[in-house]
């Protein structure tokens, strides 16, 4: 859908003769990246509970620290204190169950995915939007079209909800996250990451889906900190 959305934009780029190659090579990249993360934690999770999903996917800011700190060499003891704040506020929030099984090793590979798309936007924020948010959307198409499940029925209610979710969660995200990424690093970029099972929580409170537990007060507060 996210695709189908941009097509119009694209052809016109097409017809104006506009189009970057080197934006169309970095989107493909980080959308097979992408997606594959997305496959991986939603078929890892499928065995495991949100909450232990949540803890390995947070894992990818460890790995984005590390590179900053052994591969690109930016790196001070402010990095290393926000680090050793939020990841133990990720734990205490999220109180993962103990066991690697299919579905953590599942979502830890995704984690890995999730921490190298971080990186890669870093080097392809750059890139002229169109052409990086069209491949990076037809990227997942590829691959993700055969693995429909065709016995599926969609209703209109489903169907609003995946727009949102391509037009919304995907494209707007991808292109925020675009645009913020010229103006700060890849780690600072993987805390704020972090942030995201604390909206999360908020939300699902507000909607009435969960009760506010004191471990998620202690562990959203270390996060927010």
């Amino acid at each position: 859908m996210a695709t189908i959305f941009l097509l119009p934009l694209s052809f016109y780029k097409i017809t104006r003769k506009r189009l970057d190659l080197e934006s169309i090579r970095g989107g493909l990249i980080l959308g097979l990246v992408y997606s594959g993360g997305l496959l991986l934690q939603g078929a890892g999770t499928c065995y495991i509970d949100p909450s232990t999903s949540a803890f390995i996917t947070g894992l990818s800011t460890v790995y984005v620290h590390i590179y900053s700190a052994f591969i690109r060499k930016r790196y001070n003891i402010t990095d290393l204190v926000v680090l050793s704040t939020t990841v133990p506020g990720l734990y205490i929030m999220t109180r993962p169950s103990k066991g690697i099984g299919i579905g953590e090793t599942l979502v830890l590979l995704g984690s890995f995915l999730w921490a190298l798309e971080i990186i890669l936007v870093s080097v392809y924020n750059r890139s002229s939007i169109i052409e990086f948010l069209f491949a990076t959307s037809l990227a997942g198409t590829l691959y993700g079209i055969p693995l429909i499940d065709r016995e599926i029925k969609i209703d209109t209610e489903t169907l609003i909800y995946l727009i949102y979710l391509a037009l919304v969660c995907s494209l707007t995200a991808i292109l925020l996250q675009i645009y913020g990424r010229r103006h700060v690093s890849e780690k600072t970029a993987a805390v704020i990451f972090l942030l995201e099972p604390v909206f999360a929580t908020i939300f699902s409170i507000a909607s009435r889906l969960e009760t506010a537990g004191l471990h998620k007060i202690i562990g959203g507060g270390l996060i927010l900190t």
